[in-house]
């Protein structure tokens, strides 16, 4: 469990978080499936 943070304007670290893939590269793709996805679903 992570530790309370009393200092709430203070920078902290969290060794739990660890980012697993870079949304800006993949999210144009992603977006575009996801509109197709509903684009084909109404037709």
């Amino acid at each position: 469990m992570a530790e309370r943070i009393q200092e709430k304007e203070r920078a902290n670290y969290c060794e739990f978080f660890e980012p697993t893939m870079d949304l800006q590269s993949e999210g144009t793709t992603a977006s575009q499936s996801l509109r197709q996805s509903a684009e084909d679903l109404f037709k």
